[in-house]
């Protein structure tokens, strides 16, 4: 007679009673023993990052949060507003939005100002430059104040 293989479910499980220990990458302090719950409650209250690194206790290396075994324990919680692209990744700090606009379109806008008196052909150039430099939607960057980090 045959027999069916079953097929293996592999459940990232935490451990009944496991304690972690935190290490903050704004400043590489550490924190802990922590249980699972202690740790999302302080994710929850912004007091831990989800880009922080996690270290199961007796263990020798430290994981990124979302990549460890707390990950689906902590999302749970966490606000969507809070994972995307709002904290550092090197610090944790917030971000903070700039737009990028054409430095053409302002090389332009100074060269109109510059040629207007002089020649007269200054506001061709200034009107081009103006349309370049405002007439698009620019793009935008995140940018850190703490540690100066920029996406690009």
């Amino acid at each position: 007679m045959a027999t069916v293989a079953q097929p293996i479910q592999v459940v990232n499980a935490i451990p009944v009673g496991a304690e972690y220990y935190v290490l903050h990458r704004a400043d590489q302090r550490k924190t802990g023993p922590l249980r699972p719950e202690d740790v999302a409650t302080l994710v929850r209250m912004g007091q831990l990052s989800v880009h922080d690194d996690v270290q199961e206790a007796g263990g020798n290396g430290w994981v990124p949060m979302l990549q460890s075994k707390l990950r689906d324990h902590v999302l749970e919680g966490a606000h969507d507003a809070r994972l995307v692209s709002s904290s550092c990744p090197h610090c944790g700090a917030g971000l903070v939005v700039q737009i990028k606009r054409s430095g053409f379109g302002l090389f332009l806008i100074i060269l109109g100002i510059a040629l207007t008196p002089a020649f007269g052909l200054g506001i061709p150039i200034f009107i081009v430059g103006y349309i370049i430099r405002w007439g698009g939607k620019g793009k935008a960057i995140y940018r850190c104040a703490r540690c100066n980090y920029a996406s690009r």
